[in-house]
């Protein structure tokens, strides 16, 4: 944060917001600007929302990838999983409430793609199947 002096043009940082570690993946600056001969002091406070889907993403679990000949998906609450090949075939089609073990030794060697729908929420993983 910064505090600006018009007449002269100079300014001074007053306050660093960012954390010395970790990132955000978006957020928004403020600039105001007070015409006024009475000091004033203002707050502003950003609030950075990454997304929920960060979060539903972080409770869904796709491995080992690449894969052989089974792949595990871990959820954490009830899930329905599509896995689409380059050519937008389903090859595989589940509802889940609970880990479960796929077989994928007959997809051919390729990249996938397995798409989760959670309520009105989706997102999307690459699989790569490989020979063993």
């Amino acid at each position: 944060m910064y505090l600006y002096d018009i007449p002269n043009g100079t300014y001074q940082q007053v306050a660093d917001l960012l954390p010395t570690a970790g990132y955000i993946k978006g957020g928004a600056t403020t600039t105001e600007f007070l015409a006024s001969i009475c000091p004033q002091q203002v707050l502003t406070e950003v609030n950075c929302v990454t997304g929920i889907n960060d979060q539903i993403e972080e409770s869904f679990k796709i491995f080992p990838n690449p894969a052989t000949n089974m792949i595990k998906i871990e959820v954490a609450e009830p899930v329905l999983i599509n896995i689409f090949d380059t050519f937008g075939n389903t090859v595989f089609r589940a509802e889940m409430t609970e880990p479960e073990e796929i077989d994928i030794s007959n997809f051919t060697n390729g990249v996938y793609f397995v798409h989760a729908i959670l309520g009105p929420s989706s997102f999307s993983k690459v699989l790569l199947k490989v020979s063993p």
